[in-house]
């Protein structure tokens, strides 16, 4: 569970409850797939009598990772399922992408699925568009293209994946993160001040990003470091002369915010490398 959709729900823990609405609808002799590494979703499954297949890190659990290792463009990792280990090479950066590779493994796992057959679906696997895409432009620049939707987990998880990729610099930008309730603006300085270190310069996109700015400038991004842009356009016509030969560059923000105008006007700069 993460802060999300906090403009409809009081709190997590409300969230929790209406997902583990799901677990209710399942017939006798069904499955749930749960995440174990979250105390919420643990808590939801251990509540209830369905037989449960756990994911996550812990090897205590039906199917898990090992020996994590980051590469700028994929993970490797040793997946366990029932007590077997195989190595898995997932052409997709970012940790978060192993997480989401274990919930498909253990339904692959319920299926009867070995492990090695696993291993040799990961190799296919891309990402879907916007959706965490790592581009190779002309003139040396790698594009972290997170474009489709933000929240203050899944920023984290692309700025995590950023430190991975190869670049001189690292450019983040950065759209609102939307229907996060009243919680939104101290949500957006939090995720602002863990940037200074990770990330050289911040290109805000939106009108809640003026916090996370805010955030960024107190942990100690110089101010020439730092833009602000009201609209997706506005940014599109002004990245080219911010983004320099051999940046990184992020772009991640909510839906609403159509930050792919960002990624067009970029691939419309540099071009785009194959392979």
């Amino acid at each position: 569970m993460a802060p999300v959709h906090l403009e409809f729900f009081p709190s997590l823990d409300a969230i929790a409850e209406a997902k583990a609405e799901v677990l209710d609808g399942l017939p006798e002799g069904g499955v749930a797939v749960l995440n174990g590494d979250d105390p919420r979703v643990r808590r939801e499954g251990e509540a209830r009598k369905h037989r449960i297949v756990w994911f996550g890190r812990d090897r205590r659990y039906d199917v898990s990772a090992e020996s994590w290792r980051g590469t700028p463009f994929g993970m490797r990792f040793d997946l366990r399922v029932g007590g077997k280990t195989v190595e898995v090479a997932l052409p997709l950066p970012g940790p978060h992408f192993v997480s989401n590779f274990l919930a498909a493994a253990a339904v692959a796992h319920v299926q009867g699925i070995a492990p090695e057959a696993m291993a040799e679906a990961a190799l296919r696997m891309t990402a879907a568009r916007h959706r965490g895409e790592l581009r190779r432009l002309g003139e040396g620049i790698t594009l972290l293209d997170d474009c489709y939707n933000s929240s203050p987990d899944a920023l984290e998880a692309a700025v995590v994946t950023l430190g991975m990729a190869p670049g001189r610099r690292r450019v983040a930008v950065l759209g609102d993160m939307l229907e996060l309730g009243t919680t939104g603006p101290a949500l957006h300085r939090e995720r602002g001040a863990a940037l200074p270190g990770r990330v050289d310069v911040v290109v805000a996109v939106g009108t809640l990003v003026k916090e996370l700015l805010e955030g960024a400038r107190k942990g100690g991004l110089p101010a020439a470091s730092l833009h602000a842009f009201p609209d997706s356009a506005a940014a599109a016509a002004a990245i080219g002369t911010i983004v320099e030969p051999g940046d990184a560059v992020l772009v991640k923000g909510s839906r609403g915010i159509r930050l792919e105008a960002v990624v067009d006007a970029l691939l419309g700069r540099f071009g785009e490398r194959e392979g």
